[in-house]
């Protein structure tokens, strides 16, 4: 199954009138937040991993909150080190936006947006 199968059987490909967080309308809503929580995820991701082997990095770093998923799935794949950059700092423990140090690393980010 490719991609756009899994985007349109799931209904994460919506067509209408959407108002999106820029506040420009589209006739197109694309919400790829579910999409970990389909098996067939697992399918077309396993594909990309081929093309992403092939990028130079040093580790992987997910944006929060829909990359983080992706991210470790990646991660974990290629047995590579992984981390992720909060929305905003919780406020308590050590406060930090990023939960990783990159000092010196080439970093893959990865962000589930469109």
């Amino acid at each position: 199954m490719n991609f756009a199968d899994v985007l349109f059987e799931k209904k994460m490909l919506l067509i209408g009138n959407f108002v999106l967080t820029s506040g420009k309308v589209s006739p197109y809503y694309l919400d790829l937040r579910s999409l970990p929580s389909h098996s067939e995820f697992y399918d077309v991701v396993k594909l990309a991993l081929e093309k992403v082997k092939q990028l130079p990095h040093d580790m992987i770093v997910g944006i929060a909150t829909g990359g983080v998923p992706l991210a470790s799935f990646i991660a974990c794949n290629l047995r590579e080190p992984m981390g992720y950059i909060r929305i905003e700092k919780k406020g308590h423990g050590a406060n930090k936006l990023l939960e990783v140090d990159v000092r010196g690393k080439r970093v893959l980010l990865i962000e589930l947006c469109c």
